[in-house]
């Protein structure tokens, strides 16, 4: 573990990759700069990563060995493209996103996390540093995506452990499922989106 550390590095070290035995990776509040390293995929016996509230950019597509994963957390960086789908097995059961630059839809991928217990993508794209954000007229902490679009998939709201689901701030439209006959939901947040039932 390597938190609280403010280490400044162009980049992760591609060296990582010999860390072969690594299961835990720890490096939230780093100032980490620069994208995730290929080598990544590499590291096969990783369960957890929390690499939140640095200056990580780029695609996470294909960057990560997914099979072992239980959790993640890249909140409050600065990644792009599309949020990567290819995390969501049946493994998988903390999943954080918030305030980063993703766009695209929420694809129903999403579900293949049948154990997931905590998903939280509120702010998608809504990292105050992204090109598409706009400050709400109601409230000025409040920034508004403008690259999330589509409706959540409907099979998020009958996903048997999840507990905890965050999806704020992302302009989502479509109906609002009955998420009534989920009984584990204990936490739930959709405002600033489009949806409406």
């Amino acid at each position: 573990m390597l938190n609280h550390n403010y280490i400044v590095i162009e980049s992760i070290p591609t060296e990582i990759r010999f860390l072969s035995h690594l299961t835990l990776l720890f490096l939230y509040n780093n100032q980490l700069t620069g994208s995730i390293p290929s080598s990544f995929m590499l590291l096969s016996n990783l369960k957890r990563v929390n690499i939140a509230n640095n200056q990580l950019n780029g695609n996470l597509i294909n960057k990560f060995n997914s099979s072992n994963l239980v959790q993640i957390d890249i909140a409050n960086n600065f990644f792009t493209n599309s949020l990567p789908f290819d995390l969501f097995h049946s493994n998988m059961s903390y999943f954080y996103a918030t305030q980063n630059c993703f766009s695209g839809s929420i694809s129903s991928q999403i579900c293949n996390a049948n154990n997931l217990i905590n998903l939280q993508i509120a702010g998608l794209s809504s990292n105050p540093n992204c090109n598409n954000v706009v400050k709400s007229p109601f409230n000025p902490k409040i920034h508004l995506t403008t690259n999330i679009y589509g409706e959540l998939p409907s099979c998020l709201f009958s996903m048997s452990y999840l507990q905890v689901f965050y999806a704020s701030g992302n302009g989502l439209h479509g109906q609002l499922y009955d998420i009534l006959y989920n009984s584990n939901l204990s936490q739930i947040s959709l405002s600033y989106n489009r949806l409406s039932g």
